[in-house]
C-alpha cells in the first residue's frame, strides 16, 4: 500500500500498543496518535494510533475493538489484475466482518483462477474445480479444501446461512496457498505468459 502523504498535526503521546494495521497489514508498534474523551476529559472513549509504515490511523474503541480490523490473508505477488482486484476485495470484506461475502467471493475468485490457468469461460463452478484438480493446479491432498469451498459457496448463494470468521479463514487460507503455488512461486516463463494474457488495468 502506498504511504499516505502529509503530516498529522498535534499528535499526542499514547500508551504503546502493538497491532496489525488494518490498512497496510504490517505489524507495528505505535505510541503516537489521538485520544477521544467524553465529558470534561474524565472518560476516555477511544484512541487513534498512527501506523508508522502507511501513515494511517487505526481506531481502538472503548470495547478494545480495532477499526479497521486486520485483513485475513496476505499480499501475494505476480497475480493477474482481475484476480488481484477480487482478492483485495475479499480481504477488505474480511476486515469489515462481511464473512458471507468473503465466502461467496471465494467461489468467484476460484473461477477466475481456473480461467487464468487455461479453463474455458462460461463453465459451471464444479467444472472449474475439476479442471484445477485434474490439471494439478491444486496442491497435493487438497481435495477436501476445494470441496469445502464449493459447499460453503453453495450455502451462501442458495441457502439462508450466515458464514462465520472460521469459514472465511478457511477459504482465504486455501486460496492463499493456491495463488502462491501457481503465481508467486511459478517459473518466470509461466508468469510472463500469464501477464501477457491478462487485461490491462483501466
Amino acid at each position: 500500500m502506498e504511504r499516505l502523504k502529509g503530516d498529522w498535526k498535534s499528535l499526542e503521546a499514547l500508551s504503546s500498543l502493538r497491532f496489525t494495521c488494518g490498512h497496510c497489514g504490517n505489524r507495528v508498534s505505535s505510541d503516537r496518535g489521538y485520544y477521544a474523551f467524553a465529558g470534561n476529559h474524565s472518560n476516555q472513549t477511544a484512541r487513534a494510533y498512527l501506523c508508522h509504515d502507511c501513515n494511517r490511523l487505526t481506531l481502538i474503541d472503548e470495547t478494545i475493538k480495532q477499526i479497521p480490523a486486520p485483513m485475513i490473508g496476505r499480499s501475494i505477488k505476480k497475480l493477474p489484475n482481475d484476480i488481484d482486484l477480487l482478492y483485495a476485495e475479499m480481504r477488505r470484506a474480511s476486515a469489515d466482518g462481511a464473512y458471507s461475502l468473503v465466502v461467496m467471493g471465494g467461489r468467484k475468485l476460484l473461477m477466475h483462477i481456473a480461467v487464468s490457468l487455461g479453463a474455458e469461460e462460461g463453465e459451471k463452478f464444479v467444472q472449474y474445480v475439476s479442471y484445477l484438480e485434474t490439471n494439478h493446479f491444486t496442491p497435493p491432498k487438497s481435495s477436501t479444501w476445494v470441496k469445502e469451498i464449493k459447499d460453503m459457496g453453495n450455502e451462501s448463494n442458495h441457502e439462508l446461512v450466515i458464514s462465520t470468521k472460521e469459514d472465511a479463514d478457511k477459504i482465504i487460507k486455501f486460496l492463499d496457498l493456491l495463488m502462491t503455488f501457481n503465481y508467486e512461486f511459478a517459473d518466470e516463463e509461466d508468469a510472463e505468459e500469464t501477464e501477457s494474457e491478462e487485461t490491462p488495468r483501466a
